[in-house]
């Protein structure tokens, strides 16, 4: 059952927030009943925002899938330790970026390894297949070839690891401040300061083309707070 707010502050948090929290948490619950077609629904309602993501982050559009692929099986595989301290989207999230950062620093010792959501995964019961639809075929995955937007993915690769989440989920996923700091780690503060410098920055990069100015030589190094 959905936590009840103990504050003023969180009942006003919760009024706006539940009517797109409310089928999450009835979904997660009936996930912890070993619910497969549940789980299967979640995957269906994030997986997109999930890839984009970390598209954003990885700048490879196979490993991005192979890493939102091993987000949702890490989801399922602790579903039942989900005891909602924080909302779905932000508990998923919370993976997401963690398996991002592994990957930035596995990429120099090799290929990672990845599970299929096709394959069985171990739960208290042993083996189960868990099936979800294919997102090979992403919508916006394609719309990220146009030209503008392959223009904000280099500027994006310019920004340091720290302003690029902060950016993207707040611009791109639409995700709180309070959110984003139970995602990273952080307080409410650096986030707000880490957004202020990411948009600065993204916008100076990007100002050369959005005016019809030469392109700049990329620098050197990745911008960072």
């Amino acid at each position: 059952m959905k936590p009840t707010a103990s504050n003023p502050k969180e009942t006003l948090v919760q009024y706006w927030t539940e009517g797109m929290e409310q089928s999450d948490w009835a979904l997660v619950e009936r996930c912890q009943n070993d619910d497969l077609q549940a789980f299967e629904q979640l995957v269906e309602k994030y997986k997109n925002k999930v890839y984009n993501y970390v598209y954003r982050m990885l700048n490879d559009p196979e490993e991005a899938e192979d890493i939102t692929q091993e987000v949702f099986v890490r989801a399922f595989a602790a579903i039942k330790q989900f005891r909602g301290q924080a909302s779905f989207q932000t508990w998923l999230y919370r993976i997401t970026v963690n398996l991002c950062v592994d990957c930035h620093r596995r990429r120099e010792r090799g290929p990672q390894v990845v599970r299929s959501l096709d394959a069985p995964v171990e739960g208290e019961k042993g083996e189960v297949e868990l099936e979800v639809p294919d997102w090979k075929y992403n919508p916006e995955a394609h719309l990220l070839t146009k030209e503008l937007n392959q223009q904000i993915h280099l500027a994006l690769k310019q920004l340091s690891e720290k302003l690029r989440t902060v950016i993207l989920l707040h611009d791109l996923q639409g995700l709180s401040y309070e959110e984003i700091a139970q995602i990273v780690g952080c307080p409410l503060g650096t986030v707000k300061s880490r957004l202020f410098n990411a948009r600065l920055a993204l916008r100076e990069k990007l100002r050369p083309y959005l005016e019809g100015l030469p392109e700049a030589e990329p620098e050197s190094a990745a911008v960072s707070q």
